[in-house]
């Protein structure tokens, strides 16, 4: 049993608090004694794939090998579980959207060309993610973005092929994906990156991007967050075909239409996520709080399934509170000392900019990590 203050790995690792818990594993913000920095460890038990699954996870970003992947430390098995050691986030590109809105244009675009460059190189190691989704983009305390959680993903090297029982997430997942996991390719995280960035613009999941009402409706929405023409739309749509032979097909194809509609990520930086979200105040935050709630609402209509209004509730109650917590921290933000090494700060606090960025830093950050 995993509980705070358990220390791991002959008492290196000493379990602080546990940051998020998902269908299949959990993960724990902890304290790396040897180094003296703050990591993430991600436990999955025995029953859900234990060490197998942590070393898959690991052999997939080392493949990668890119400064836009998550960096895994170690991996080991103990206490019933698979353990691996990252890099601990502040939050996540969800986190920050639900508290802050959607995007400006080109803060969206410089995002998804970076996440775009990370696919590019996982593709051409033979790996596809399988699972991008905005839990899945991480930022760090310097404001520094990642794509995380590869545990789901699929190498293909060496005649070598390896699958997880998970699917994926269904506003993000491609057609093929849907019907047959195992019939993944990276046009599939192509689909998923063209859904997250309609969604990092708007606020909400787009639906099917394949289905012409869809598209209608999210040009419509692209026009209310002030898109200057249909050019995105266009790299969305084409991004989005139900026939992956029609789709772009792979992340440095992406990349490439990214960068014809104007998406710029400089020296690894990309800027302008501080202006977008309008972070001047009280005003500002309660206008930005408004939006996320507003978004999980209308999100809604773009996916049928029954249950959803259920969720979609809970979701928007949440998000009340999250905009509570938030007032209440930013009145006292003027008196309040900065973060300590123990604390967890908001990557995008009223007293910083916010660049989110590749960082090439491996050691003394605080973060979290998605599952």
């Amino acid at each position: 049993m995993l509980h705070p203050g358990l220390r791991l790995r002959s008492g290196r690792y000493r379990l602080l608090s546990r940051v998020r818990a998902g269908a299949t594993a959990q993960v724990w913000r902890a304290l790396d004694t040897r180094d003296g920095v703050e990591v993430a460890i991600k436990a999955v038990p025995a029953d859900a794939g234990g060490a197998v699954a942590v070393e898959h996870e690991a052999e997939a970003v080392a493949r990668v090998q890119h400064p836009g992947a998550v960096r895994v430390h170690a991996t080991f098995e103990e206490a019933g579980h698979g353990l691996i050691v990252m890099e601990l986030a502040a939050c996540s590109l969800a986190d920050h959207v639900e508290a802050h809105g959607s995007l400006d244009g080109p803060t969206a675009r410089g995002i998804a060309l970076a996440l775009a460059e990370v696919l590019a190189a996982a593709h051409a190691a033979g790996v596809v993610h399988r699972d991008v989704k905005p839990q899945n983009v991480l930022i760090l305390p310097d404001c520094t973005v990642r794509l995380a959680d590869f545990g789901i993903a699929r190498v293909h090297a060496q005649g070598h092929t390896r699958t997880q029982a998970l699917l994926g997430t269904l506003p993000f997942m491609a057609p093929e994906q849907r019907r047959d996991a195992r019939d993944v390719r990276p046009a599939t995280d192509v689909y998923a990156l063209a859904a997250l960035i309609a969604w990092m613009r708007t606020g909400a999941p787009p639906g099917d991007l394949f289905v012409p009402e869809v598209v209608d409706l999210l040009r419509g929405r692209l026009r209310a967050a002030r898109e200057p023409d249909d050019a995105l739309l266009d790299l969305i749509v084409a991004a989005g075909r139900y026939s992956v032979a029609e789709r772009i097909a792979d992340g440095r194809a992406l990349a490439e239409a990214l960068r014809g509609v104007g998406a710029r990520v400089e020296e690894g930086r990309v800027g302008g996520l501080w202006e977008s979200v309008g972070m001047g105040g009280r005003e500002g935050f309660e206008g930005a709080g408004d939006r996320a709630e507003r978004a999980v609402r209308d999100s809604v209509w773009s996916w049928p399934a029954i249950g959803l209004v259920v969720t979609a509730g809970a979701a928007a109650a949440a998000l009340v509170g999250v905009a509570v917590t938030r007032l209440t921290n930013m009145e006292s933000s003027a008196a309040a000392p900065p973060p300590t090494a123990q604390e967890t700060p908001w990557c995008a606090d009223a007293a910083h900019g916010f660049s989110p960025s590749y960082s090439r830093r491996g050691e003394g950050s605080d973060f979290g990590v998605a599952t």
